[in-house]
């Protein structure tokens, strides 16, 4: 099956729309050239130059580099440059290595275009009439992609946590699964991509998880986050999928992504 049409679209990033960003010769993110002349206000944590924008090397560790963007942000929440604050930090790591740079609050990762990791879950189950998949939708109070289609479970892994305990807290609270049956889920993809944000940039890093739950759980929300949830065949799930943007650009890959294993036997 070829991916969506839409979704193709949505993943096909121009990145010379964008200005790296780095810690010395690390890169960590992408800023729009417009933010880039916002972060430029502040020369005592950012250089911006023509092609790329770097904190400045006076921040030698991930504390000094934490703190110091950490003011900007406040002073770009009160202007309304940083909408959304979750008060939860997101570590920020280098692109090529993987070292840990600094951490900065969630609401501004797609600002400086930095990936963040994120646990989804696929909820099959195996009906009398072939198999079925849970797809809920998400609250209309979300800060993102209010009242899209959604995967049974997902959520980002804040700093001090792995994916794992993401799985499990997420599954808990947006679905009411309980540990007996969270802990079958496996391990099925980890899915890197991009797309553009209106805030700038959104880069993923997402594992993605299958989990057979019985006939008889019924998924119950239990913070506010998802309004309905649906069993939908396989069949409807493709449909939905292809029909355009009724999903989350994130929602969507992973349960494509999930439909194409299942069917194609990899199960």
């Amino acid at each position: 099956m070829s991916t969506p049409e839409w979704l193709a679209r949505a993943l096909a990033v121009d990145y010379t729309q964008f200005l790296p960003i780095r810690v010395e010769e690390r890169r960590f993110g992408w800023a729009r050239p417009d933010f880039a002349t916002v972060l430029a206000r502040f020369p005592e944590v950012f250089l911006c130059e023509p092609r790329r924008v770097s904190l400045a090397t006076e921040l030698t560790t991930p504390r000094a580099r934490t703190v110091a963007v950490a003011r900007v942000l406040e002073v770009l929440r009160a202007e309304g440059l940083v909408a959304g604050w979750r008060n939860e930090l997101y570590e920020v790591y280098a692109e090529a290595s993987g070292e840990p740079l600094f951490r900065i609050e969630r609401a501004a990762v797609k600002r400086f275009g930095i990936r963040s990791r994120a646990a989804h879950l696929n909820g099959i189950v195996e009906t009398e009439r072939g198999l079925a998949m849970w797809i809920a939708r998400r609250s209309l109070d979300k800060p993102t992609d209010p009242g899209k289609l959604d995967n049974l479970v997902a959520g980002g892994v804040a700093a001090e946590h792995d994916v794992w305990q993401t799985l499990v807290k997420e599954c808990d609270e947006e679905a009411g699964i309980p540990f007996f049956l969270a802990q079958g889920a496996q391990l099925r993809d980890t899915l890197a991509f991009d797309y553009i944000a209106p805030e700038g940039l959104d880069s993923n890093e997402v594992d993605a998880f299958d989990l057979v739950l019985p006939h008889s759980f019924e998924p119950r929300n239990q913070d506010g986050e998802v309004a309905a949830f649906e069993l939908l065949p396989f069949a409807e799930v493709r449909e939905r999928l292809q029909a355009g943007e009724l999903f989350t650009i994130d929602a969507a890959l992973v349960a494509w992504t999930c439909l194409q294993r299942w069917e194609g036997g990899r199960k």
